[in-house]
């Protein structure tokens, strides 16, 4: 696993905790832009702008660590790399 940090435009934030249908779900996350990737003009892919993706930070408790923060904002991300994804292991503001 590695770990990274890097500054990241974030749009929002989203919480939840319950059940559906039998499977219990627990979490909070950030949602960040990021900007797509370039391919050439005659690629079989194609993208323009940004995208959102939502990267997790925890249980639907971590949410409390976000109170007062207004977004859109920059934060200063932590990021540990997995094969199942990114997840945030620390964040902090930039004011």
């Amino acid at each position: 696993m590695a770990t990274v940090k890097l500054v990241a435009h974030v749009v929002g934030a989203k919480a939840g905790k319950g059940d559906f249908n039998g499977v219990k779900y627990d979490y909070t996350k950030l949602n960040i832009e990021l900007e797509q990737k370039k391919y050439p003009a005659d690629a079989d892919q194609w993208t323009a702008g940004l995208d959102v993706d939502s990267y997790n930070i925890g249980d639907s408790g971590k949410r409390h660590a976000l109170t007062g923060v207004s977004f859109p904002c920059q934060m200063e991300l932590e990021l540990d790399i997995t094969t199942k994804g990114n997840v945030v292991v620390g964040f902090k503001v930039i004011k």
